[in-house]
Parts: C-alpha cells; structure tokens; sequence
C-alpha cells in the first residue's frame, strides 16, 4: 500500500494506493499527475495521484525481480526500470533534460551513459563513480561525482564527438548536489557542510570564491540544493528552508535571504 500526501499540508492524506505486491521503488512524473510504482513481482502500474484510480495497462519489467530504479523522461512518454545486472544492482537512474540520454548507476561504482533510442548496448561506462549525476540542457555534458556515497571531486565528460573526459573537479568537500549554468560553462556542487562551490567545466578551476548558504550544526548534516536562473544567477536552498540567490561573478547575494512561510 502506497499513501499519498499533499506538500504543504502533511497532514492531509491524498490518496492510499493498494498494491497487488510489495514496493521496491517508486517514480512521479515531472508534472506530478502520475506515479509509478515497481513491486517484487516484476510490474509496474501506473496510477493517478489526485484520485488513487489505476490505468488498466500494466508494464511487465521480468518475472519476480527486484528492481531498483526508476525514473520517468521530463516529457513523460518513457518510463526506464532497472534490475540487476549492472556491475551488481542499479541503485539509480536519471534521464537527461531532454530526454536523449539515460545514466544508470550501479552498486559496484560505475556510471552508465545510455542513448534512450538505443538501450541494448551502453553508450559509455565510467568507473569508480556514484549515483549523483547532473546534465547540462542540451545533453552533451555530464558530470558524474567520484567514488562512493561520501566521493569527493567530479569528472565532467562531452558527449561531442565521443565520451571524452574534458574536465576532473577536485573538490574538498563531500558532493552532495551539482547542477551546470544554462551554457554548460559552468558546474555548481554543494555540499553536507553547507558550503556551494562554482567550477569552470573546460579547466576543472574553481570559479569566484566559495559560498556559504549555511553551516552544520553539532557534527549534523546541512545540505543545499542547487540550480541555475537562465540568466546565470545560482539559487541555493538550505535544510532550514532559505533560499539565496548568488551572482556568481561577484560570489556575492543578489536578492536578500528568503524564508519558508511559518506554518
């Protein structure tokens, strides 16, 4: 059984979804309308989130798998799922923008780059990464953190003219988000410290000084999510619910701290 709730009001149930099997993983579509949960018996249905009701076509992944990955393209016509193997089991995947390229990730710290027209051979493999992943808008730059969950540093790879490594970001703390500028010029990483960094993707230098959105407390975690405006300004948001908005030329805040409202 799978329960809905609405965002801002937690205490407001949406919907219960009865399962026929148990849950293993579960993926919304980018519009949120849709959810799609795996189940041990190897199928995936999909539901209607704002009234519990289940389309009638089912989509068999194998015959009792255990999958554990999903994700749905950002124009929600495909649907990928993931089961072992894949260097051991896919613990993530991630489509790109625009829907032309697939990364699966799997346990045993490979990253693999996937044409979405054409799954039965991996466009590339790189090693020794994790599942954190990031695609520029027009897919032909990704960069991939290295190592395990607690990696630091990021390779930066151009699908132009083949997968070839153009950049390898050392970084000093933990990565914990990343996202590239609009141009592909640029990567922003954040970590659990709370500290977001700029990085050019042709060099690999750090780019401005490094940004403080907020600090950990007593050895505990501060993460920070990050994107980029069209017009190259960087939003960060932090566990306690600020958000900044930087100029990456100047490192310095361009609008002042917002709050989440007080429920």
């Amino acid at each position: 059984m799978l329960s809905g709730w609405y965002g801002e009001h937690r205490d407001r149930l949406l919907s219960i979804i009865e399962h026929t099997s148990n849950t293993t993983c579960t993926t919304f579509s980018p519009d949120d309308a849709l959810m799609a949960p795996a189940s041990t018996g190897g199928d995936i249905r999909l539901w209607e989130i704002a009234t519990g009701r289940q389309f009638d076509h089912v989509i068999r992944h194998g015959d009792a798998v255990k999958m554990r990955g999903l994700a749905s393209s950002p124009d929600s016509t495909k649907l990928a799922s993931s089961s072992p193997p894949h260097q051991g089991q896919v613990n993530g995947l991630a489509f790109a923008k625009d829907g032309s390229w697939l990364a699966s990730s799997g346990e045993r710290s490979d990253t693999r780059f996937w044409r979405t027209g054409d799954l039965a051979t991996p466009f590339t493999t790189v090693p020794n990464t994790s599942k954190l992943v990031a695609f520029d808008r027009g897919g032909q730059r990704w960069a991939v953190r290295v190592g395990s969950g607690h990696g630091k540093g990021v390779r930066v790879l151009s699908t132009v003219p083949a997968a070839t490594e153009i950049a390898n970001i050392e970084t000093v703390e933990r990565v914990d988000d990343m996202a590239f500028s609009y141009d592909g010029q640029l990567l922003a990483t954040s970590s659990t410290s709370g500290i977001v960094r700029v990085w050019d993707t042709e060099t690999g230098a750090e780019y401005g000084g490094a940004l403080t959105h907020g600090e950990a407390q007593l050895g505990v975690a501060f993460s920070v999510g990050v994107t980029f405006s069209p017009d190259g300004r960087l939003a960060t948001a932090g566990a306690d619910g600020t958000l900044k908005i930087w100029d990456v030329e100047t490192s310095q805040l361009t609008l002042p701290r917002c709050a989440r409202p007080a429920r």
